[in-house]
Parts: C-alpha cells; sequence; structure tokens
C-alpha cells in the first residue's frame, strides 16, 4: 500500500509530459515508448503486487483463524473446568446435606426409642455435617443440634462412649464447630461421658 502513490505519481507525471509535449522530433528518441514501458511496468508491478497481497491474505486469515481457534479452545475449557468444579460443589453440598439429615433424623430415632448413646453419636455425626455446610456452603443450619446435644449432656440419661477414638473425635467436632455453648461442656463431657475401656 505504501508504493502505490509514488507510482500514482509517476504515472501521473509522464502523463503530463506526454500532454505538455507531444511528440516532438528533436527530442531524438519516441518518448512515447518509453511512457508504454512506464506504464506497462506500472501494471506488471500493480498485478505482481496484487497477487503477493492475495497470498499473504490467505497466510494472515490462517494465522488469525489459528489464534481465534486457539483462544475459542482456552476459553472452552476455562468453562468446562469452572462447570465441573461447580458441578462437583453443588454434589458435595447435596451429600452433606444429605448425610446431615440422616443423622439428625437418625438420632431422633434413637432418642425417641431411649437408646441415648446412639442419639449422642448420631448428633455430633450431624453436628460435623453442619459444621461443612456452614464454613463451606455458608449454610447456617440454626441450633437445633446444640440444643439437642447439650439436653443429652445435661440430662443424666447415663451416656457412656468408651471408645478412644470416637472420644477423640466428638471433642474434634465439637471444637471444629465453634459452638460456644458445647464447647464449654468439653469439661463435662470428659468427666460424665467417656469412661475408659477397662473401667467398663
Amino acid at each position: 500500500m505504501k508504493y502505490v502513490i509514488p507510482v500514482l505519481s509517476l504515472i501521473i507525471s509522464v502523463i503530463a509530459l506526454a500532454v505538455a509535449l507531444p511528440r516532438p522530433n528533436n527530442l531524438g528518441f519516441d518518448y512515447l515508448g518509453v511512457i508504454v514501458a512506464i506504464i506497462s511496468l506500472a501494471t506488471a508491478f500493480a498485478v505482481g503486487f496484487q497477487i503477493w497481497n492475495a497470498l499473504s491474505l490467505e497466510k494472515r486469515l490462517q494465522k488469525l483463524e489459528s489464534k481465534i481457534e486457539a483462544e475459542n479452545i482456552a476459553k472452552i475449557d476455562t468453562l468446562e473446568e469452572k462447570l465441573t468444579n461447580d458441578f462437583n460443589n453443588k454434589i458435595k453440598e447435596l451429600d452433606t446435606w444429605s448425610s446431615y439429615k440422616i443423622d439428625l433424623v437418625t438420632g431422633t430415632i434413637a432418642l425417641n426409642s431411649n437408646r441415648f448413646n446412639d442419639a449422642f453419636s448420631m448428633f455430633v455425626d450431624a453436628l460435623r455435617f453442619e459444621t461443612v455446610l456452614l464454613k463451606e456452603f455458608n449454610k447456617d443450619m440454626g441450633d437445633v443440634l446444640v440444643f439437642s446435644i447439650s439436653s443429652l449432656i445435661d440430662g443424666g440419661f447415663g451416656i457412656k462412649i468408651t471408645d478412644s477414638n470416637q472420644q477423640k473425635y466428638i471433642i474434634e467436632t465439637i471444637i471444629d464447630s465453634g459452638k460456644e455453648e458445647l464447647i464449654e461442656k468439653i469439661g463435662i463431657i470428659k468427666s460424665k461421658i467417656f469412661q475408659s475401656e477397662a473401667s467398663v
């Protein structure tokens, strides 16, 4: 494109020369032949430039197509990864919610059947899922479990937990929950509910 203006200037200059000096015999040569040669050369140059431009345009289009394709693939991969993460998070949330409900219902059934050990264990397990729902998914389930667990601790139902792993799990779950009312009762749990297997 940068050669078009100089070539046009040259052609216009030659045409102006031809109009100003219409074929005099005293120049010693036929300048019209020179003009025709220059115009032919300019035409050949213009045609060659168009061919080169067409070929380079095809290469540029291929590069542009490759770039757009690479960008689209990257966007699709990012979107697919985001959708996969969202789907997995939703599945985890639903699974946690389901486990929470199952433990809550099972604990309530055990409580109504006077199986206080089982009820206490189920409520503590439900507390673990409730903590996950709150911390990871911002779902606040209220204080239903705090009330139920506190009632079992304070109610004198003769709950005895002898397994050391279960005892550790209960303490860790209560601390992780951040429920101050239950954390304050850890001393009571250790003294009244926890017993060693040897003493049973």
